[in-house]
């Protein structure tokens, strides 16, 4: 529908009820569409505008708080975009297609339907890639190079016109190495067009004050006004106006992660690392491969194990330093192999809660609600969105590694019942959680022999929720498919999103021991969690895994260590037998505290070897390999 020269303007939709009634009155609306979100247009000077195809306008419009004399649109939903809708040689062919995909996504459609409309309505130049003939014209009347438009940090960027940058028409450029990246290349478009719309209502300008660095952001100060600094606006400068974007309160944690080795940049990232306040958390566990321990489980291994399984079960063990600024000790044996876990993985449910009451916290912090409506309003309106694009760039990044067939886009086990976890304190600005729901996350470890307390809690979640912190905190690497993974409530009343695995082809519930034992390290650590409201959360977390159930105790030789916190695992396999695993913190005959998992261990064997291997390997203490934290995060954990 055409309404360029129409003179429309923006309302509130009309309540439905209003809607339906003046359907019914056929006579004096006539034919009104099917929609109960129509485009309503003045009846005045109709013979100067273009016909609204099938709309009358009654002389009732008062009644629903519509004045027949003025003209106003409310708005429709958003439709998938086709091929014809996109099709422009001002918009990459990349660009179209990312435009396709996003047009199908609720919560990015009304962004790819606003990019097309606005290309095709000359008020966005183009989506380009920024090798194309367009952005390296711009770039030359600057005096600089396409390949050097987009910063480092930025994936795409709204270029604006040189000689009149707060007026002209603007273009859209991205990244030609992410062409074919399509999390990464919606998750830019997305970002640039709400820059765009920022930069259309004069809610950004030329930056005038002095910066200040701030985690990952780049804030500004002067003595009336703050203002955050867009990188994704070239050339020159620009700030916003206000210090408070939608994106200042996450969802989601961020944790450094390593990147896949070898890196040309790794060296820089880890420089990046040692400045203060570089990082919200200590990155990965801080844990160094030891030779002299890698030596002791080697051996253990070939003494205790039997030939069959030496190469099907898994091992981490990490002797903990108590020093801060120094590294952890690790030895592991298939400790980056995905296994199927079975109930050890559900403290992946506890971790995730935690992590979604921090998030939940800092949101209240930032927004401050006076009530319970508006703080659960707000989280529907800052976290489930980012939520479900989360959940969306990690599925569609697994491809072929993962079955999400059962599980469509939107599908409730996806999002969280905020109502069910948590309950809020206006008076005290805190949010906690529920009284059933608490006891529910403490059982999980507690009362090993049921599923109902691991079934509750990951449907307050959603397996949104959790993939996405588990992604988010460092914990599954999206790019192999590799570490914890929790898409499946125990009982099967939601479907599972399954993921490849070692030991039992595609799975609900999978780890890897490297991985579940970073999560017990960082929780021993204390540095899990940025929680305002509840700063011991990391300790809270290790009190729900109090006490020392264990597979490696019931048979002899009885362990001469002894176990603090622990969490066991045991479930079937589809070829027939069953898998047993364990994780837990111990402390040997001279109080060194050491973490320990394994899994993939057949049910039907004595767990005598376990316990052998564990306890030769921890034996005696081996000396620190990584004297400094620095040394530890330049070795690689993928060796």
């Amino acid at each position: 529908m055409d309404t360029h020269n129409q003179q429309l303007f923006e309302a509130p939709l009309v309540p439905s009820a209003s809607i339906d009634h003046l359907v019914a009155s056929d006579n004096e609306w006539g034919t009104i569409l099917s929609s109960k979100s129509v485009v309503v247009a003045s009846n005045t000077n109709r013979q100067d505008q273009p016909a609204l195809k099938g709309v009358r306008l009654p002389s009732r419009l008062a009644n629903v708080g519509i004045s027949s004399s003025s003209s106003l649109r409310i708005s429709t939903p958003e439709r998938v975009l086709t091929y014809d809708d996109v099709r422009s040689d001002r918009i990459d062919i990349f660009a179209q297609r990312a435009l396709l995909r996003m047009s199908k996504d609720p919560v990015m459609s009304a962004d790819a339907s606003g990019m097309v409309a606005a290309v095709k309505s000359g008020k966005l130049g183009g989506i380009y890639k920024e090798d194309q003939r367009v952005p390296a014209l711009r770039a030359r009347e600057i005096n600089s190079s396409w390949w050097l438009i987009i910063p480092q940090e930025e994936d795409a960027v709204l270029f604006l016109e040189p000689k009149n940058p707060m007026h002209g028409v603007p273009i859209i450029v991205f990244r030609d190495s992410i062409r074919s990246n399509p999390a990464r290349l919606e998750s830019a478009l997305k970002k640039t067009w709400r820059t765009y719309l920022q930069w259309k209502k004069k809610g950004v300008q030329p930056c005038r004050c002095v910066e200040v660095k701030l985690n990952s952001q780049l804030l500004t100060n002067n003595q009336k006004s703050s203002c955050i600094v867009l990188r994704s606006i070239v050339p020159g400068r620009y700030c916003t106006k206000s210090s408070r974007t939608r994106s200042s309160v996450k969802a989601f944690p961020e944790r450094y992660t390593p990147p896949h080795y070898p890196s040309k940049n790794f060296h820089h990232e880890i420089n990046a690392l040692s400045q203060e306040n570089a990082f919200p958390n200590v990155p990965l566990g801080r844990t160094c491969r030891n030779k002299e321990l890698q030596n002791k489980l080697n051996t253990a291994i070939k003494k205790y194990m039997p030939i069959e399984l030496q190469d099907k079960v898994a091992f981490t063990i990490i002797q903990l330093s108590k020093d801060k600024k120094k590294c952890h000790q690790r030895a592991g044996h298939l400790e980056h192999e995905v296994h199927y876990s079975a109930s050890l993985i559900k403290l992946a449910a506890i971790y995730a809660a935690h992590e979604l009451r921090s998030a939940a916290n800092r949101l209240v912090q930032t927004l401050k609600p006076t009530t319970n409506q508006a703080f659960f309003s707000a989280l529907e309106q800052e976290i489930t969105p980012q939520i479900h694009q989360k959940i969306e760039a990690i599925l569609m990044a697994l491809g072929s590694k993962v079955d999400r067939s059962r599980v469509p886009k939107n599908h409730r086990s996806l999002k969280p019942d905020y109502k069910k976890i948590f309950e809020y304190f206006p008076n005290e600005g805190l949010v906690k959680f529920t009284i059933e729901y608490d006891s529910h996350l403490t059982n999980i470890a507690q009362q090993p022999l049921t599923n109902d307390h691991a079934y509750e809690s990951i449907h307050g979640l959603g397996y949104g929720y959790i993939i996405g912190a588990l992604e988010s905190g460092g914990f599954f690497d999206q790019t192999i498919g590799s570490g914890i993974w929790l898409a499946g409530d125990y009982k099967r009343h939601w479907p599972y999103i399954l993921l490849d695995s070692v030991n039992d082809q595609k799975v609900a519930q999978a780890t890897t021991t490297f991985q579940m034992a970073e999560l017990f390290t960082l929780l021993w650590d204390e540095k899990l969690f940025d929680d305002p409201g509840q700063k011991n959360s990391s300790k809270e977390m290790l009190w729900r895994m109090r006490g020392r159930a264990t597979w490696t105790g019931l048979e002899p030789p009885l362990q001469v260590y002894t176990i603090t916190h622990s969490k066991v695992g045991h479930g079937p396999l589809k070829k027939g037998g069953g898998v047993r695993s364990e994780a837990f913190i111990i402390k040997n005959s001279n109080d060194v505290s050491y973490v320990v998992t394994w899994q993939n261990y057949p049910d039907n064997q004595k767990v005598a070897p376990i316990a052998q291997i564990i306890q030769d390997t921890i034996s005696m203490d081996v000396p620190n390999d990584c004297s400094t934290l620095r040394g530890c995060l330049y070795q690689n954990p993928y060796i």
